[in-house]
């Protein structure tokens, strides 16, 4: 069997998980970009949290999800808004953040995911969607499986 048999599951693995990665990244730059643009601004207070265990595929077993709960005010009506942390200290109760609005619909709300995260899922989105692509066309072009396509973009067959 030849070895590019085995690798191209591996490439292909790395080539999805890129491009989840990059389609997570892509979603939350442009739900940040609306909020910005068409909702309004409040301060939200942390009131509470939920947790539930999620399973990964790694071999540590499950991790704790927990959706923070918090409350902002429109108009003098309280609202709640969620969102999820898996990793690190959660806040304290009283600590504020931003929470966008529809100024239409008060209820809808969102928090604004920290930037740093939204640039490396789509840098390594990049990366493992790039790479993993070049590679796979050299080994599909090794195995000849481009040599037609390539003839059709040269006008060799037509």
């Amino acid at each position: 069997m030849k070895r590019s048999y085995f690798i191209v599951p591996v490439l292909l693995y790395c080539f999805a998980m890129g491009a989840f990665g990059l389609f997570r990244g892509v979603t939350s730059a442009v739900k940040t970009k609306v909020a910005l643009e068409t909702y309004e601004i409040t301060m939200g207070v942390y009131k509470e949290f939920d947790s539930y265990e999620k399973l990964t595929s790694n071999k540590k077993g499950p991790v704790t999800v927990y959706e923070l709960i918090y409350e902002y005010q429109v108009d003098g009506k309280s609202y709640t808004v969620k969102t999820r942390h898996t990793s690190g200290e959660l806040p304290r109760d009283g600590y504020s953040r931003m929470v966008y609005y529809n100024p239409r619909n008060p209820s809808q709300a969102v928090l604004i995911e920290d930037e740093a995260r939204t640039r490396e899922d789509i840098k390594y989105g990049l990366i493992f969607t790039i790479i993993p692509g070049i590679i796979l066309v050299v080994i599909f072009n090794r195995n000849g499986t481009f040599i037609y396509i390539k003839g059709v973009l040269r006008g060799k067959f037509r």
